[in-house]
């Protein structure tokens, strides 16, 4: 959803700079909309391809890792079906992304990072 707000607005400020360039002499008007295009695209492109991966990266392994944790915890115990179901709904998750993060037209929504993760084995 971001991804597609973002292009959108980079679409529209590059309408904007092309519609109003000619129609106003204002020359300070004409940088400040080049200069905040300019640094709108940096920063959407730090956001999407740096930080958004990296930190979704941290936080799905620390959740693998706390359902690992719990779940070995659970050896003597396995009626519980909390975290069996919260395993579930992780391995279903990892397999659709891994299944989907590089289909043309969900992939711009789900990064490249689900390769390194396996599903966790329910005995």
């Amino acid at each position: 959803m971001i991804f597609w707000i973002s292009l959108i607005i980079v679409i529209l400020c590059a309408f904007f700079i092309k519609k109003w360039w000619n129609d106003y002499d204002n020359s300070t008007l004409k940088e400040c909309l080049v200069i905040f295009s300019i640094f709108f695209i940096i920063v959407w492109i730090v956001v999407h391809i740096v930080i958004g991966p990296a930190n979704l990266i941290s936080k799905t392994k620390m959740y693998q890792d706390h359902l690992t944790i719990k779940y070995e915890q659970l050896e003597a115990n396995k009626n519980n079906k909390f975290i069996i179901n919260d395993i579930i709904d992780w391995n279903s998750e990892i397999e659709f992304n891994q299944k989907y993060q590089r289909n043309f037209w969900i992939g711009p929504y789900i990064p490249n990072i689900y390769d390194n993760y396996k599903t966790i084995e329910i005995e």
